[in-house]
């Protein structure tokens, strides 16, 4: 797998599991917070799908700014004299 790919598979995860923590979130908190063991699981399962769609969002975005040159840079083959 190229490192392209990887950044693009590790993007499209993170914005799937933002938007499956965010449909549960609201599903729990639309059906009415009531505080039991089950919904207190959701809430906890819900920050831990955001924290690693964070994670998988900013490690692919680095990574496509690592590999891509920069504005001042000048091309490789250019001419120093």
């Amino acid at each position: 797998m190229t490192p392209a790919t990887r950044r693009t598979v590790a993007v499209r995860l993170a914005i799937v599991l933002l938007a499956l923590a965010a449909a549960q979130l609201g599903v729990l908190f639309a059906a009415g917070w009531s505080g039991d063991p089950g919904d207190v699981f959701q809430l906890v399962l819900a920050v831990a799908q955001l924290t690693l769609a964070t994670v998988l969002l900013v490690a692919g975005l680095r990574a496509g700014r690592a590999q891509s040159p920069l504005a001042d840079d000048p091309p490789p083959d250019a001419r120093t004299d």
